[in-house]
């Protein structure tokens, strides 16, 4: 597989205006009225949603063809990964580093968890939820498990209504656990691990200070910082 930019230009600049209509989609808003605008939204969450799930399954494609010939060897498959993440970097204008995370999470998303991935193509969750979903199942993939893992967790998000980012964690991760206890200690064994502190520019002379650490100790410090400032807010 070999990608083509024209004459040095990313291909998502070339090619021409989608087809709104295709996607259910007005190409104008000036004859919708105030009672259609909210059909536009959910239309337009939909079709936002599908188009993540094709993006994803072409990362995937990607991943099948160029990386997975190499698994077996290591350096190989290491160098294969490196180069498909450098050229669709290259084209969409993104860091190499996060592409590789996309590929490897495309992957898993399409090899491992099928029918959520069909719950991302069929407007049911959007690309957002998809990341969550991916985070909480990673250590899901290739076991045994993995099919009953992937068709509860599909039922669930089919059958309950609209999904916050917490409960759709404690979803994935109560589904996993019933399967595979390890699984779950084994993740926030990690996640404590990678504990660290960094600092980003506000601006106008102003930092945000970030932390990782455990529900428990976040508490802790969102106490002693602010003191009573805690009611209402949960990090479990």
């Amino acid at each position: 597989m070999v990608f083509v930019r024209r004459e040095g230009v990313p291909m998502s600049l070339v090619e021409s205006d989608p087809d709104l209509s295709a996607l259910g989609l007005p190409e104008s808003l000036d004859e919708v009225d105030a009672a259609g605008l909210g059909e536009v939204v959910v239309s337009a969450r939909r079709a936002g949603a599908l188009m993540d799930w094709h993006r994803l399954r072409a990362m995937a494609e990607v991943f099948e063809r160029l990386v997975a010939p190499y698994v077996e060897e290591d350096r190989r498959v290491y160098d294969a990964h490196t180069r498909a993440a450098n050229e669709i970097a290259m084209i969409l204008g993104r860091s190499q580093a996060g592409v590789e995370t996309e590929l490897m999470d495309a992957a898993h998303l399409f090899a491992g968890l099928p029918q959520v991935a069909q719950c991302l193509h069929d407007g049911v969750i959007t690309g957002g939820h998809i990341r969550t979903v991916i985070a909480r199942t990673a250590l899901v993939g290739g076991q045994d498990y993995a099919p009953v893992v992937d068709a509860e967790l599909a039922e669930a998000l089919r059958r309950q209504g609209s999904w916050s980012l917490q409960r759709l964690r404690d979803v994935c991760d109560r589904i996993v656990f019933r399967h595979d206890p390890a699984a779950v200690r084994e993740r926030r064994k990690a996640s404590e691990e990678g504990r660290r502190v960094w600092a980003e520019n506000a601006g106008d002379g102003m930092a945000v200070l970030h932390a990782s650490m455990t529900a428990e100790n976040g508490l802790f410090e969102l106490e002693r910082a602010m003191p009573g400032q805690r009611a209402g807010v949960s990090m479990t």
